[in-house]
């Protein structure tokens, strides 16, 4: 009997035998015909043979066209999603550059050079089946993370929800829960905060506004201008267009907006540009 990384109730399965692959792929099928489970989120990945995930996604494909694997790898996940194995993962990259932005710790410019790279290492189908969070249970709470300071967890939302990928918001953040690293980060919901938390308010007007737009949902991204401490970019998907624009210093910033007036935010238009209020972003699309 061997157990992962020695936990005595995580049984390793011997993945040379038939009979084991045969029952694994057995047990998500029964999830799947019996439940209509859409798909599967597979926790440390990396650490199961590249060869049985091929095996599993044609088993699955085979039970459900469309059912969805999700794959649980920090770092670069590229070996991951070749089309051969899973649809997206949990995107530990994007969440690290929304964060350290957010914190201060990237300026403008290298939080754009971030994103480029993040784009150029996936496929623009498997990041847009990514998901796209500020936290999990094995990460220290987003708003512990950036000092306790709630409106830095309201730009790092702003991004979520406005950049490639599948938002997904992590239990608790919608009511500015804290805590460290595991197990601080897996503390119960405090029921009733909901009721009276900006932040719920919030993400409602985002994902309405993602519900609403392709470009958000489906669109390609680009830089546009950047500062320090603010950046702005767009995504485009046939006619539809939007640009966003966050701003975490302490002073209005004024970015080009050719047009496009704010749809979401803090933000006056002024001529071709935009006024963007301090720590705080917007959201800008055009009238015709």
């Amino acid at each position: 009997y061997d157990a992962w990384y020695g936990v005595p109730t995580m049984p390793r399965f011997d993945l040379t035998n038939p009979e084991s692959r045969r029952y694994l792929l057995d047990v998500t099928g029964h999830w799947v015909t019996r439940f209509g489970a859409d798909g599967f989120r597979m926790d440390v990945a990396r650490y199961i043979e590249l060869d049985f995930w091929r095996e599993c996604r044609a088993y699955l494909r085979g039970v459900s066209e469309d059912a969805y694997l999700l794959c649980e790898i920090f770092g670069d996940a590229g070996a991951w999603l070749q089309g051969d194995t899973f649809d997206g993962t949990m995107n530990y990259v994007g969440r690290q550059l929304i964060l350290d932005f957010c914190a201060g710790d990237l300026t403008g410019v290298e939080w754009s050079m971030g994103m480029e790279r993040l784009l150029a290492s996936l496929t623009p189908e498997s990041l847009q089946a990514s998901q796209l969070l500020l936290g999990s249970h094995d990460t220290p709470r987003f708003l512990t993370e950036v000092g306790g300071e709630r409106w830095r967890l309201h730009l790092g939302t702003l991004l979520q929800f406005t950049l490639p990928g599948m938002p997904s918001v992590y239990y608790g953040d919608e009511v500015y829960a804290e805590g460290g690293g595991d197990p601080a980060s897996r503390g119960a919901f405090p029921w009733g905060e909901e009721a009276s938390s900006p932040l719920v308010d919030v993400i409602r007007e985002l994902a309405a506004l993602r519900r609403g737009s392709p470009a958000l949902r489906r669109g390609d991204w680009q830089p546009a201008a950047v500062g320090d401490d603010w950046v702005s970019y767009l995504r485009r998907h046939d006619q539809d267009e939007v640009l966003v624009v966050v701003n975490r210093g302490s002073e209005p910033v004024t970015a080009p907006a050719n047009g496009r007036v704010p749809v979401w935010g803090v933000a006056e238009p002024d001529g071709d540009d935009v006024v963007v209020a301090p720590a705080s972003g917007a959201i800008l699309a055009s009238l015709s």
